[in-house]
């Protein structure tokens, strides 16, 4: 595998490159990435991370899915 097919594996896994297709990134107060809705409640403020800016957000309802 050559070193610029390794670097174009990287770069498309990059959460810069995932951010830019439309996808957020969603942290709690504590900066830590929230993976799971059992993680958060009505009331907490997360910040939710874009390709270009971010949003201060208060959780107002959760909803698990399978």
């Amino acid at each position: 595998r050559t070193f610029a097919a390794a670097a174009a594996s990287l770069d498309a896994m990059s959460p810069l490159k995932v951010l830019s297709r439309g996808y957020s990134i969603a942290t709690d107060s504590k900066g830590k990435a929230v993976t799971d809705i059992k993680k958060i409640k009505p009331g907490d403020r997360i910040k939710l991370k874009f390709h270009k800016g971010s949003a201060d957000c208060d959780v107002l309802t959760t909803y698990e899915e399978d």
